[in-house]
Order: C-alpha cells, then sequence, then structure tokens
C-alpha cells in the first residue's frame, strides 16, 4: 500500500503543479498531493495516525535536526555543480531555480511556498508514510534506500536529484533514529531556507567568504551535519 501510495501522491502533486503553475501551483501541489491524498488513503485503509511516527521527540533532536539542516544544503551544492558541469544542463538547473524562487517573487512567499510546504509536505509523504511502512515490510536499510530513491527522483533534474538524495537520506537516518516524523521536517525547512537565502542574494556576505574559502566551508558543512546528527540521537534509556 505504501508505494500505490506514493505513486498516487506524486502523480497528484504534478497534475496539479502542471495545471496551475508557479508558486502557487507548487505550494498547492505539496498541500493536495504529498499531504492532503496520502491522508486520505490512509483514512481510507484505517491507519492509526501513530503509524507516521507524529510522536514528538526531546528537544534536542529537532535543535540537531536544524543545526543539520543549516549544513546540508551547501554539500548538496557540493554535488550538484560536478553533475551540472558534466550534463550541460545550465539553463535547465536555472529554469528549476527560477520555478523555486517564482522570479522576483516577495521572500515570505517564496519561503512559504518553497521550504515550509516542502519541509512539511514531503516529509509527511516520504519519511511518515513511506518510510516506515517500508521499514516494517523490509528493514531499516531497504527502507532507508527506497524512500531516498523516491523523494530524489521526485526533483526530475538530474543535479537536482542528486543534491536531494542527500538531503532525504539525512532525513532518513534522522527519523529512523529518533522513530518520529517531526526532525525531518526542521532539517528539510531549514536547508532549503538557506539555500534559497543564498540563492537569491539575501546573504551576500555569507556567498563572499563560502567563495573565498570553500574548503574549509566543506569541512564545516561535514562536521555541522555530523555535529546535528549526534545531537539528535536519542540518547540512553533511563532505568
Amino acid at each position: 500500500m505504501a508505494l500505490t501510495t506514493w505513486a498516487l501522491a506524486a502523480a497528484t502533486f504534478f497534475a496539479v503543479g502542471l495545471t496551475v503553475g508557479g508558486l502557487a501551483g507548487n505550494a498547492l501541489a505539496q498541500v493536495v498531493g504529498l499531504a492532503l491524498v496520502p491522508l486520505a488513503v490512509l483514512r481510507v485503509h484505517a491507519v492509526p495516525p501513530a503509524a507516521l511516527g507524529l510522536a514528538l521527540p526531546r528537544g534536542r533532536a529537532l535543535a540537531g535536526a536544524a543545526l543539520a539542516g543549516a549544513c546540508t544544503w551547501y554539500l548538496a551544492l557540493q554535488v550538484a555543480v560536478p553533475i551540472i558541469e558534466l550534463t550541460g544542463r545550465h539553463e535547465a538547473v536555472r529554469d528549476a531555480s527560477r520555478a523555486v524562487t517564482g522570479d522576483g517573487a516577495a521572500l515570505p512567499w517564496v519561503l512559504i511556498a518553497s521550504a515550509l510546504a516542502p519541509g512539511l509536505c514531503e516529509e509527511l509523504l516520504h519519511r511518515g508514510v513511506l518510510l516506515p511502512a517500508l521499514r516494517a515490510r523490509a528493514g531499516a536499510v531497504a527502507a532507508l534506500v527506497t524512500s531516498t530513491a523516491l523523494f530524489a527522483v521526485m526533483h526530475l533534474e538530474p543535479a537536482r536529484i542528486a543534491a536531494t538524495a542527500l538531503i532525504g537520506l539525512v532525513a532518513g537516518v534522522l527519523a529512523l533514529a529518533t522513530r518520529s516524523l517531526w526532525p525531518a521536517v526542521p532539517l528539510h525547512v531549514v536547508n532549503n531556507t538557506a539555500a534559497l537565502l543564498v540563492g537569491t542574494g539575501q546573504l551576500p556576505a555569507l556567498s563572499r567568504h563560502l567563495a573565498a574559502h570553500p574548503h574549509a566551508a566543506l569541512a564545516l558543512a561535514v562536521l555541522g551535519t555530523l555535529a546535528g546528527l549526534a545531537l539528535a540521537r536519542p540518547g540512553p534509556q533511563r532505568s
């Protein structure tokens, strides 16, 4: 049922996005396709909400996820850039970026449509619906690989597929470690927010430092991601 639900959600997402278009279409596609459709399917099949991993974890898990999200966007960028150069799809990537940023739309609306909505809706489908269901049937590793791959291929463009695979992998590790959907949400939202702010020129000083010290930036991004994962990891159970 999980894979069928994903296929129905993905088909609805693309249908709504192509029909409406723009940032509004993207946000609506997220909510209708990736949130309402799977929730409706689960309701029809009487799947309890607890199966989605809706229990709130400890605060440190959310803080660690946010820290990891503040770093993964740079790692994802480093994964994407060589693929763009290899494939020569610079214009296609620019078109995808313009679609995400609304080509001049107001920043708060961009953040809602391209950071908050995906962070909630994409995680609900992939780390809330798909990952736990696959884990119960095929084990943690197979569930992590499959949910990450399906999350990535929804982004279509080769460079974005590779970049989002990295983000999805970290989100999946968090969800499995905490047995909760919620840490994956701040990871995703913060990751997208950082990428959007840098990509739209809102943080020029940071962009200059990253360009001037790429190796140090990469090292800090790796360490920050690992530190976030370590912070989010549940502590030992008290007797």
